[in-house]
C-alpha cells in the first residue's frame, strides 16, 4: 500500500507554527514582508501562514518547536545560540 505524501503547500499556501517550551524570542518574515517579533511564554502557539518562504530568526532553538505544513522542523545549532532559518 502505497502512502499519500502531503503536498508542501496547504490549500491556502504555507503555514509555519512556533510552540514554546519556554520563554521565546522569535522574529518571523513571510513572503520578504518586514519581520515581525514575537515574546512567547510557555505553551504559546503561533501559526502564520505565507505564499512562497519563511525567515525565521530564534533567540534560542531549545526555546521552541517549529512546524512547517505540519510537520516537525530540525533546527540546527547548539541550545542558546541565535539561529536564522529559511524555509522552505
Amino acid at each position: 500500500m502505497k502512502e499519500k505524501r502531503r503536498s508542501e503547500k496547504t490549500r491556502e499556501g504555507l503555514l509555519l507554527e512556533i510552540l514554546s517550551a519556554g520563554k521565546a524570542h522569535v522574529k518571523v518574515s513571510a513572503d520578504g514582508s518586514q519581520p515581525k517579533p514575537y515574546a512567547m511564554r510557555q505553551g504559546e502557539r503561533i501559526s502564520i501562514r505565507a505564499v512562497e518562504s519563511f525567515n525565521i530568526l530564534l533567540e534560542d532553538k531549545c526555546a521552541v518547536a517549529l512546524f512547517y505544513n505540519g510537520r516537525p522542523v530540525e533546527i540546527p545549532g547548539p541550545c542558546g545560540r541565535p539561529v536564522n532559518l529559511w524555509i522552505p
